[in-house]
């Protein structure tokens, strides 16, 4: 009989990202066991979860439920194991109905780390989780889905993971408090609306292997001020990638040294007159 471990362990603070104090420690020998370790009533009083062992798509399913109608606000999965792609939706809001009328439940998730084994984020997984501000993102990451994290209003900071292959569409759009982020080298395509209406959004460094930027990539981001582009040759522009940018605001653009002409003469790129090489 596989045997299930159910702890409450004390952790020090500095071996967590969070600044709390304990977290309820579950253990388990088996993929789509999670739900069954205690009764749905004391599911629902756990604030902070560290989960370790083999878990499946159901058991994300969930923690997320719990993470709406619970009290769940901190969950550590890096030491979970067996789940490559964070479903679609996973932690976006539901809607049910209550006497009548539609309450809609939102994550309350402040902190969440990820397995280290996971590669994909899908569609929407993370969509309109406002009160996230602690993200950690593994390494193994290569796609984080269309609409994946749009919304997040509590991200100011993040660091995305070096094997990055795609981000697409609308990814971070409405991350409105998000002040900076650093874009991988792997990364080549900025797809559609990914940092659209991120207002906060001051200076971005893209990689050297930037290949396209597509139309309204950084959309509405009336804050950004700095730019570097650390490619040697312009990526292709598609439509408007910085409509609504700049907003009256000194702008500044920084090339890598001997490729100010190149940028200058391609369609897209005429406007930074004023861009500066390195």
């Amino acid at each position: 009989m596989n045997k299930i471990i159910f702890t409450i362990c004390l952790l020090a603070t500095a071996a967590s990202s969070y600044a709390q104090s304990y977290y309820d420690n579950l253990t388990v020998s088996e993929p789509g066991t999670v739900k069954k370790q205690t009764s749905l009533e004391n599911w629902k009083k756990i604030e902070s979860l560290k989960l370790d062992g083999p878990i499946n798509g159901e058991d994300l399913l969930f923690l997320a439920e719990i993470s709406r109608t619970g009290k769940l606000k901190y969950l550590e999965l890096s030491g979970a194991e067996g789940l490559r792609k964070l479903p679609k939706a996973t932690f976006s809001p539901r809607t049910r109905m209550v006497d009548n009328k539609e309450v809609t439940d939102s994550c309350k998730l402040k902190g969440l780390v990820l397995p280290k084994t996971m590669e994909e984020i899908g569609d929407s997984a993370l969509a309109d989780c406002r009160k996230l501000t602690d993200l950690t993102l593994p390494e193994e990451l290569q796609k984080i889905g269309s609409c994946g994290l749009v919304n997040c209003t509590g991200l100011r900071n993040l660091a995305l993971p070096n094997e990055l292959k795609t981000i697409d569409k609308y990814a971070f759009a409405g991350c409105k408090n998000l002040q900076s982020i650093m874009i991988p080298d792997s990364l080549q395509i900025l797809s559609e609306g990914c940092f659209m209406g991120d207002t906060s959004l001051n200076s971005v460094v893209l990689p050297a292997k930037t290949k396209v930027i597509e139309n309204m990539a950084f959309g509405n981001c009336n804050h950004l001020t700095m730019m570097k582009i650390n490619a040697k040759e312009p990526p292709l522009i598609e439509g408007r990638p910085f409509a609504g940018c700049f907003d009256g605001q000194p702008f500044m653009l920084f090339l890598p040294k001997g490729s100010k002409q190149k940028y200058l003469s391609k369609e897209g790129w005429m406007m930074f007159q004023y861009a500066h090489e390195e």
